[in-house]
């Protein structure tokens, strides 16, 4: 194998390294002499991207003979058949190429002009993509305290639906998870209580109708001189207690959910709109005042919860910017600000409450998650974070897709700074709160050079 020029880097040695070869001459896995090893599948040009989108003469799957070398030198990623070290979907900063090998873009392509756009035809190709999106959040890397936080119901959207009176539950109209709206019957009990207050705003509404037409009787026979003024007067006051009583039993009725109708039974309902969170009612079990039946939580939107210890107090104030991770969603960061913070220390972990409020109308978080919370300090301007998969790299630019239309997306070149893991940071080039294409950001960038491997999905401009 003769060494070729790979823009400053020699093709020959790099694959040398990579196979174990001495002087261009490949070896087995063992040290021995090869029996017959066959000859890489050449590239259109020595440092192109295969459909892979790895560096075609390093691609076991163009050159299948490479499978057993790179995992003879432990360098293999099972999920995605690729080399580990430079696996184009475990580490797309490095292009598909080997490290040390130059990610130059090919031969006659050139690095995509800020603002080219690449259009997708159709919503049914972006979902055959499997093109997801994430917003640029601001940079943590001005943090000046890391705290836990944890996230709650917000208690101002929180319900806590009890028995009104003691009795039986008799009937079950939601499960656990259902949506309900302010109004909807959630069971119905029966209850001793509820049909003698039912008997009794009877006879009541009985006394107020004698009463009315007793009352009605002597204010005629006043006015012909047949009856004193006194017994009127008595008559009302008769009228107003027993409409007093009959108001009273109609009021306690209403507040148990026992409207309407006769019998023994009142119905249990949702006073705010939102999910069945809990639910400790069984049909036929006995239930008191003090039983919770149902819990029902709007978690459109959340409480956090960060325990500050008692020697940062002065760290944390109303309005301080707050960047929230969790481990559950590692590519993901959320930006809240403090809303307020606790008047006493916990004489037990010796810590304050500081509270924000969180969006979660995408419902991708869940009370009780644990995360931490990067309360920012001087934050690099302009830096954002974001997944590390959204970078896409041509030559030595870097840039990303920025979403302008629900089928278009715009280059943006940027600048990168720090990288942790599945997140980098951004130093210029995008503002907080712009969405980005990440997984599937690669197929985009194919679209957009000259030697594209693309699929002809996509018109650029």
């Amino acid at each position: 194998m003769t060494s070729r020029p790979f823009r400053g880097v020699a093709i020959g040695a790099t694959l040398a390294a990579l196979w174990g070869c001495d002087r261009g001459e490949p070896t087995r896995a063992d040290g021995a002499p090869p029996t017959t090893v066959a000859a890489p599948r050449a590239p259109a040009t020595p440092d192109a991207l295969c459909e892979h989108g790895v560096l075609a003469v390093a691609c076991p799957k163009c050159n299948p003979q490479l499978e057993a070398i790179y995992k003879a030198k432990g360098d293999w990623c099972a999920e995605h058949g690729h080399a580990e070290s430079f696996c184009p979907i475990c580490h797309p900063e490095l292009g598909g190429r080997p490290k040390g090998v130059a990610a130059a873009p090919p031969p006659g392509a050139e690095v995509p002009a800020e603002g080219t756009k690449v259009r997708l035809r159709s919503k049914v190709i972006l979902d055959g993509m499997g093109l997801a999106t994430s917003k640029a959040t601001p940079s943590t890397d001005g943090a000046r305290l890391t705290l836990p936080a944890r996230l709650v119901y917000d208690a101002t959207k929180t319900a806590e639906i009890n028995a009104r009176s003691p009795g039986v539950v008799r009937k079950l109209l939601v499960d656990l998870g259902a949506t309900v709206k302010k109004g909807d019957p959630l069971a119905t009990v029966e209850s001793g209580d509820v049909g003698a207050d039912r008997a009794r705003l009877v006879a009541a509404q009985k006394r107020v109708a004698v009463a009315e037409k007793h009352l009605a009787t002597l204010t005629e026979l006043e006015q012909q001189g047949a009856a004193s003024r006194r017994s009127r007067l008595d008559a009302e006051r008769d009228l107003a207690d027993a409409r007093a009583e009959a108001g009273a039993l109609s009021s306690e009725l209403s507040a148990l959910g026992a409207t309407s109708g006769s019998g023994t039974s009142y119905s249990l309902s949702s006073p705010v709109d939102g999910v069945v969170a809990k639910r400790t009612a069984s049909i036929g079990s006995m239930v008191g005042p003090e039983d919770v039946l149902f819990q029902i939580v709007d978690a459109r939107t959340l409480w956090v919860d960060l325990d500050v210890s008692e020697g940062d107090i002065g760290a944390v104030s109303p309005g301080a910017e707050v960047v929230l991770s969790f481990a559950a969603l590692p590519a993901e960061t959320f930006s809240v600000k403090v809303t307020s913070v606790a008047p006493e220390v916990d004489p037990h972990t010796r810590t304050i409450v500081a509270r924000a409020l969180l969006d979660n109308a995408a419902g991708k978080l869940r009370a009780n998650m644990l995360g931490e919370g990067a309360v920012l300090g001087k934050t690099p301007p302009g830096a954002v974070t974001v997944p590390t998969e959204a970078v896409q790299t041509v030559g030595a630019t870097r840039m990303v897709f920025v979403r302008s239309e629900e089928l278009v997306f715009e280059v943006r070149h940027v600048v990168v700074g720090q990288r942790k893991g599945a997140i980098t940071m951004l130093k210029q080039g995008l503002r907080a709160g712009e969405e980005i294409a990440t997984t599937g950001a690669f197929l985009l960038k194919t679209e957009t050079l000259k030697d594209s491997i693309g699929a002809g999905c996509c018109a650029v401009d």
